[in-house]
Order: C-alpha cells, then structure tokens, then sequence
C-alpha cells in the first residue's frame, strides 16, 4: 500500500484537466481547512470534489469484489474506509462546504464525456461558476458524431 499515491494521481489529473477545460481555476489541492481533506476544493465557493478509487472506496457503481487472501484484514479495511469517508462527508456538510464525488470508472474514455457535463452542470448548480456553453456544445457535438457514426 505504500505504492499508493494520495495526491497527482491519474483519475485525479484527468478531473483538474476537465475543470480547467471548463474554466474553473481558482482550486486548492488537498485543501486542509475542509473536513477530509479533499482532491479539489474551491475554498471561496466552499465545493469541495473528491475523486475516489473504486477498489478503496467500494464504488456502489463497480460492485469489485474483494481479495480472497487475508479476507478478514481487507473487510476491515474497506470498513473503515466507508467510515472514514461517511464521516468526512457529514463534516464537510456541517461546516457548510458542497461535496461532490467523482469515481475512478468515471473517467474512463467511454464515460469521459457525461462526467464531463454532470461536472459541469452540479459546479454550475452550487456556483452559478464562468460561462461554458463551449465545453457544453463540444460534448454535445461528440455524442452527435457517436450516434451518426462519424
């Protein structure tokens, strides 16, 4: 495990392109006055995005199974990661911040483009944030040139 980076990972990368992409700047890394420590926070606006790995945070979208070996070790590791991570959630919606969750499957290829808008379109929700009806449009036109076979 301590191969494991906590911060620049890939999936965490990929959001920070998006968010730039979109003309969000202005973020923090690893912003330590929000409760759990978030990948990406926007101390002003008080959002705060985490981008969780599947296998460490038992992504309800995956379903991965568990390792078969020392199975008793792995069940309390993952539940305490849940734990961890219910209980990071609760305090950053006490002290006022806006959580969003982005997970690791959701930045694969296929699903680049939704994650992409659902980022945008909740940013926008809790922010009203930088006008990007060009990052809307460009997305748009990729799932027209998907379904017209271009």
């Amino acid at each position: 495990m301590q191969g494991n980076k906590r911060a620049n990972t890939k999936p965490e990368l990929t959001v920070r392109r998006m968010l730039r992409k979109m003309g969000y700047g202005g973020y923090r890394l690893q912003w330590k006055k929000c409760p759990g420590r978030p990948d990406i926070a926007f101390p002003g606006r008080k959002i705060a995005i985490l981008v969780n790995g599947c296998f460490w945070h038992r992504c309800p979208l995956c379903q991965l199974g568990k390792p078969r070996a020392h199975a008793e070790y792995w069940e309390a590791k993952f539940a305490s990661n849940l734990a961890r991570d219910q209980r990071n959630l609760r305090a950053a919606a006490e002290e006022g911040w806006h959580v969003i969750t982005v997970w690791e499957c959701q930045l694969k290829k296929k699903r680049l483009p939704q994650t992409e808008a659902y980022l945008y379109h909740t940013l926008r929700l809790y922010d009203g944030g930088p006008a990007c009806d060009a990052a809307i449009r460009r997305i748009n036109a990729k799932r027209k040139s998907r379904r017209c076979g271009r």
